[in-house]
């Protein structure tokens, strides 16, 4: 094991490891299956010697991943769609746009009193 990657038949060789990406260099000595513990969500894809491949959920909500017998390289990306992202911005806007009509009334009172 090294960091949050762990292989049952082989050994991890190396790890570099950011918020939005990870790789590692696997030696199996067998097909086998690497677990990688982080948070199995939708946006992470998975490559293996450059072809993407699928990413299972472990039974505890971590990603499984399986890689051929001999030394490979595995990487995983983080990868917001720009949908999101407008969703996001949008959500910000709006709840920026409901503070503003909460509290402009209340100055507008504090102005008429002062």
């Amino acid at each position: 094991a090294l960091g949050p990657v762990t292989i049952s038949d082989g050994e991890v060789t190396s790890l570099v490891l950011s918020r939005e990406r990870l790789l590692t260099g696997i030696q199996a000595t067998q097909p086998t299956e690497v677990r990688i513990a982080i948070n199995d969500y939708p946006a992470w894809q998975a490559t293996v010697d450059g072809p993407d491949v699928p990413i299972r959920r472990s039974d505890d909500g971590y990603m499984l991943v399986n890689v051929p017998a001999g030394e490979t390289k595995l990487e995983l990306t983080y990868k917001v769609e720009p949908v999101v992202w407008v969703g996001r911005i949008l959500t910000l806007l709006g709840g920026a746009l409901s503070a503003g009509i909460l509290v402009a009334p209340s100055i507008a009172r504090r102005r008429a009193i002062g």
